[in-house]
């Protein structure tokens, strides 16, 4: 099978998810002066599965995956109930000059998404955009006027590793299994 696979939970499973924010401090030669900065545009996520009731089959499944993917090939997580943004929410702010912004999310379901601008009154549908789906970029054919709300919905699934300590299973009872997943998502 060529390509990226993707792992798909069932959606009852308890996800938790967690935002990783890559933020360096510089300090400058131990004076107490220092700079902070992102590196990243938004943050990454982990995400920790607790697959409470699982049979054989579907443990084995689940270990077959983890040992072909190990903790370096990346895959596709459906996010179970994070995969999906189902209201308009605030992605920027027009400034009159921008035409880019960054969507909450990566690897955006290109059929899945809305987009509306709010100009403190209404907000007005749009489709004068492009959509760059695997970073989740928005461009705008004409800049948004300032002071416009930039709103989204949309789709979307996580290209994600397992974390070094990422699958524990357990038999809990006869024919009865659990697994604790362990899942972080990688920056493209």
């Amino acid at each position: 099978m060529a390509g990226i696979r993707t792992i798909t939970l069932t959606p009852g499973f308890e996800v938790t998810r967690e935002q990783m924010t890559h933020t360096s401090v510089v300090d400058y030669d131990g004076t107490g002066l220092f700079h902070v900065f992102n590196r990243a545009s938004r943050p990454a996520y982990k995400f920790e599965v607790n697959a409470p009731v699982l049979t054989q089959i579907q443990v084995q499944s689940l270990q077959a995956f983890h040992q072909f993917h190990q903790g370096g090939k990346a895959f596709y997580f459906d996010g179970c109930n994070w995969s999906y943004v189902n209201t308009l929410n605030l992605v920027g702010e027009g400034d009159g000059v921008r035409t880019q912004f960054f969507l909450p999310n990566r690897n955006i379901d290109a059929n899945s998404i809305t987009v509306g601008i709010f100009d403190g009154a209404t907000t007005s549908l749009t489709t004068a955009y492009s959509l760059t789906a695997v970073p989740g970029i928005l461009t705008f054919n004409t800049a948004p006027d300032s002071g416009d709300d930039i709103m989204a919905s949309h789709a979307h699934r996580y290209k994600c590793v397992f974390d070094p300590d990422g699958v524990k299973f357990t038999n809990w009872a006869l024919g009865v299994y659990r697994a604790e997943i362990v899942l972080r998502e990688i920056l493209p």
